[in-house]
């Protein structure tokens, strides 16, 4: 269990914030507290389906994601979730 619990926190608070940073050119600590409801909703109802509608709107209100991106990439990532 402690191993992991200990390569989720490597990922949530090592890798994320690497790519966020190098790949989205944005600052990590912004993008975490922009992104907070999504991961509430995501981590409350363990369901990527039900986080869809939150997940959406707050890449395009939130994050500045262009609609036509947004509606596609995170459709698809949520079905293959499954």
């Amino acid at each position: 269990v402690l191993t992991v619990l200990g390569g989720l926190a490597i990922h949530q608070f090592v890798v994320l914030p690497v790519l966020v940073a190098v790949l989205g050119g944005m600052n990590p600590l912004e993008f975490f507290r922009k992104a907070r409801g999504t991961m509430l909703t995501a981590f409350s109802t363990s369901s990527s389906s039900a986080t869809l509608p939150a997940a959406i709107k707050c890449a395009e209100e939130d994050l500045g994601v262009p609609t036509s991106v947004s509606n596609f990439v995170l459709p698809l990532s949520a079905s293959m979730n499954h």
